[in-house]
């Protein structure tokens, strides 16, 4: 089963990938650039959000590079390094509360959100 997620870079960009979930974390270890991950859960404007971050627990220690906008989305008084992959708390393909990938609407909705942070960076030239 394929599902979809959202890769924040630390040059800023963003996007959807697609992973399979037989492959999900040898997957996250690639796109994040890490040996061991660790689940962050953002302050999302939306109560009711099971938005988590995927991220290198040792990204500030190893070197990894500050990531601007996934730190102006995560919004708690902290700074993230490295790639960030996001996803969702949801019942996995077993019936599991796991991370899973996002619907489609969700995937667009994030993207916009993103996109206007991404501007508010540009704007204050943080990005």
């Amino acid at each position: 089963m394929i599902e979809e997620y959202i890769l924040i870079t630390t040059s800023g960009e963003f996007k959807t990938v697609e992973i399979e979930t037989d492959s999900f974390l040898d997957k996250c270890y690639e796109l994040i650039n890490c040996d061991c991950i660790e689940v962050f859960v953002p302050l999302f404007p939306k109560k009711d959000t099971a938005v988590r971050f995927i991220l290198d627990e040792s990204g500030k220690l190893n070197g990894q590079k500050f990531n601007p906008l996934a730190t102006l989305f995560y919004n708690r008084p902290d700074v993230l390094f490295g790639n960030v992959l996001i996803g969702k708390l949801g019942l996995n393909q077993y019936g599991e509360m796991n991370i899973v990938g996002f619907e489609y609407y969700e995937t667009d909705e994030l993207l916009n959100y993103l996109s206007a942070l991404a501007d508010e960076l540009s704007k204050n030239s943080l990005l």
